[in-house]
């Protein structure tokens, strides 16, 4: 995170280690979320109760993982955030009640955790030279971390449609949902590719970041 160093100039930490972390849960995510996936489409094909008892076992230690990867990548985020100011991009700051506001919202945080990667992405391009003529969002944008967030939200929507029709009353509807292997399987296959994408997505822009500050232009000096 940034932080004052001599003379008060901001300080490149690297993000390696916070990378790495997300990277391993998010595998260990996308292979709980195989397991789960198994065992409810075991339940679907008529598993018995054993079935059941451990879908909802896995479902629920998928949960568990989700929320861990999702705690990670903000400690993650923040740090590549307050990166920023030490590698020559000192104007990417979003007003804090903006910040609380997209944030605290269920859904819209999604959206907004991954519009501020795609801006981080931008930030630390290690390709663009250090000048007030060059604009550092100019740079080429981050299209990996565009489909990663379209496979999060659409596997998240689908897996939680058949509940949000059940509290709409739309009870016929929803079971119908739920009783299909269809929805289930593709909800859970855009969820797992998701987690497998989130792991070299975080190592390639702690990685940028490195680069980045190594640009004898910037002159960013890593603190680990």
């Amino acid at each position: 995170m940034a932080s004052g160093g001599a003379g008060g100039s901001p300080i490149y930490r690297a993000m390696t280690p916070r990378a790495l972390a997300v990277a391993v849960l998010a595998l260990a995510a996308a292979a709980i979320s195989v397991v789960a996936l198994d065992w409810l489409l075991r339940v679907q094909h008529g598993g018995g109760d054993a079935a059941v008892e451990a879908a909802a076992f896995w479902s629920w230690l998928e949960v568990g993982a989700l929320a861990c990867v999702a705690a990670a990548l903000v400690q993650l985020i923040a740090g590549l955030r307050g990166n920023l100011p030490a590698l020559g991009v000192g104007d990417a700051a979003w007003p804090p009640p903006t910040v609380v506001l997209f944030a605290t919202l269920p859904g819209l945080n999604i959206v907004f955790a991954g519009l501020v990667m795609i801006e981080t992405w931008r930030a630390s391009d290690p390709d663009r030279p250090q000048s007030l003529f060059v604009n550092w969002r100019a740079s080429p944008g981050g299209g990996a971390v565009a489909i990663w967030l379209v496979l999060l939200i659409a596997g998240l929507c689908l897996l939680v449609l058949p509940w949000a029709l059940l509290g709409l009353g739309a009870q016929g509807e929803a079971q119908g949902l739920l009783d299909g292997p269809l929805l289930i399987s593709i909800g859970h296959l855009c969820l797992i590719a998701s987690q497998v994408m989130l792991g070299p997505l975080a190592v390639l822009l702690a990685r940028r970041q490195h680069l980045r500050a190594g640009r004898p232009d910037v002159g960013a000096l890593p603190v680990w």
